[in-house]
């Protein structure tokens, strides 16, 4: 019986130190979720603004720059169905 609740007490520890480590990984949120494509461009910006001998805006800042405003909503399209 005492065996028993040992073996019970650490498979349960077990379970829930697995969950717990899933759940930090499903969490590893780098925070770097940026397109590598707009990286690009934004590194060939801070490349010519360096060039230039002009201090670069911060990627926020430049991305705030190039991005107009939200447009009106188009005309719906048709449906291929």
């Amino acid at each position: 019986m005492k065996n028993r609740k040992r073996l019970l007490t650490l498979a349960l520890l077990c379970m829930a130190v697995a969950f717990s480590v899933l759940g930090l990984t499903a969490c590893d949120n780098k925070g770097d979720n940026r397109d590598p494509q707009i990286v690009a461009v934004y590194n060939a910006y801070v490349a010519n603004a360096n060039e230039k001998g002009s201090t670069p805006l911060s990627y926020e800042e430049w991305l705030k720059s190039i991005k107009g405003e939200k447009g009106d909503k188009g005309d719906p399209g048709k449906s291929a169905y």
